[in-house]
């Protein structure tokens, strides 16, 4: 009898903490937005992540990019790290290690301080072809290919990854500005905002 109740105990404990860490993190939480600028002003809010930063698949690649590129390679939130257009690490290679987004922040400051980068040539991402990847807010100045660095740091946000990597996204973008000489950091979103107005 005794070690009954104390399975109940642990089953209630168990789901209680379940939908307390869904409440506190908004994990799994539905987007909400009407617009892409609300959209956008939302997540500047949450993680400081701005307009020019943001990516999108364009919408016949949007789902296999998920699949393909998220679900079975588990790359979240950091798609890549790319010297001259090759990828060097990503979040893959990092959960094999138990690496967390502490590490992750400590691996990206290590592939900016790189020596060996000719800052002459680069090569954009090969995944902004793979999967076309497109500006969110279309504008001449957003052209990639003018704003191109030898390191591109590739992120991977969603509305529904809650506040969980909020800090890391403000760390990376941080650490980016401090090399924007020699990096570029894309963020692509993954949340259907294809078809909602400007």
């Amino acid at each position: 009898m005794k070690t009954t109740n104390c399975f109940f105990v642990f089953i209630l404990l168990l789901c209680g903490c379940g939908v307390f860490i869904k409440q506190k993190t908004g994990i799994g939480r539905s987007m909400t937005h009407k617009t892409k600028t609300a959209y956008i002003h939302a997540i500047h809010q949450l993680t400081g992540i701005r307009a020019d930063l943001l990516y999108l698949p364009d919408s016949n690649n949007r789902i296999t990019f998920i699949r393909e590129a998220l679900v079975d390679k588990n790359r979240i939130p950091l798609f890549g790290i790319y010297v001259h257009g090759e990828l060097i690490s990503s979040s893959q290679s990092w959960n094999e290690k138990s690496g967390c987004a502490d590490k992750l922040i400590n691996y990206i400051d290590s592939a900016l301080l790189v020596d060996n980068v000719n800052t002459k040539t680069t090569d954009p991402p090969s995944i902004l072809d793979e999967f076309k990847i497109i500006p969110l807010i279309q504008t001449t100045e957003r052209d990639p290919s003018k704003q191109l660095r030898p390191i591109a740091i590739v992120l991977v946000y969603s509305y529904g990854f809650g506040n969980f990597y909020n800090t890391f996204y403000r760390n990376v973008i941080q650490r980016v500005q401090s090399y924007e000489d020699r990096c570029r950091l894309y963020v692509i979103t993954i949340d259907p905002l294809h078809s909602l107005p400007d």
